[in-house]
C-alpha cells in the first residue's frame, strides 16, 4: 500500500498509473504466499487516491509465465547452479500456480 500511496504523490493530476502483478483467487487460500493474499489493486488502488480504477485478468500472460517455469524443470540442469535455483524456484511457483492469477491494472490520479 505505501507504494501506491507514493505513486498518488508523484503522479500529476489527470495522470495515469499502470500495475501489473499476481492476485491471490481466493484470499483465504493458504497455500498462496500471505503477501499474494493481501494484494487487492481494485481495493488498494482507490484507497491511495486513484479513481477511474480498472483491473483485468491477463490469462494470456499467466499462460506464458506457466510454460517458462514448466520448461525450466524439463532442463537437465547438471552442476549448473543457476538453473538449479531457477528450477527450485519453478516447483515452488507452480505448486500454487492454481491459487494465483496475473492482472492488470489501470488508475487516474483525479483532477
Amino acid at each position: 500500500m505505501d507504494a501506491l500511496l507514493e505513486c498518488r504523490r508523484v503522479v500529476l493530476p489527470g495522470g495515469r498509473i499502470v500495475v501489473t502483478c499476481w492476485e491471490a483467487v481466493d484470499a483465504t487460500d493458504d497455500r498462496v504466499p500471505q503477501r499474494l493474499r493481501q494484494v487487492d489493486l481494485a481495493g488498494q488502488l482507490a484507497s491511495a487516491g486513484f479513481v477511474d480504477v480498472e483491473v483485468t485478468d491477463q490469462p494470456a500472460w499467466r499462460a506464458v509465465e506457466q510454460a517458462l517455469w514448466q520448461e525450466s524443470l524439463a532442463i537437465d540442469a547438471g552442476d549448473d547452479l543457476a538453473l538449479r535455483s531457477m528450477q527450485d524456484e519453478a516447483r515452488g511457483v507452480l505448486s500454487v500456480f492454481d491459487g494465483v492469477r496475473r492482472v492488470l491494472a489501470t488508475a487516474t490520479a483525479p483532477g
